[in-house]
């Protein structure tokens, strides 16, 4: 069975929020794209693929939400 969950970390860094991978999932897919960290676009794209998308912040998960 296929886990698609992945999870996210956002940290502030000089005034940009930064999604950094949290699981062997996200970091596989950081690895795909080539990519240290996730874009917001990034993610929009996995959940629209399925991906159910877990955060330490709950403004990203409202966005995401919306969606």
């Amino acid at each position: 069975m296929i886990n698609n969950t992945i999870k996210i970390h956002v940290k502030n860094e000089f005034g940009m929020e930064k999604l950094y991978p949290q699981c062997s999932n996200s970091f596989l897919l950081t690895d795909l794209l080539n990519v240290k960290s996730f874009e917001h676009y990034h993610l929009v794209k996995l959940k629209s693929l399925g991906y159910d998308i877990k955060s330490d912040s709950k403004e990203l998960i409202k966005m995401l939400d919306i969606l």
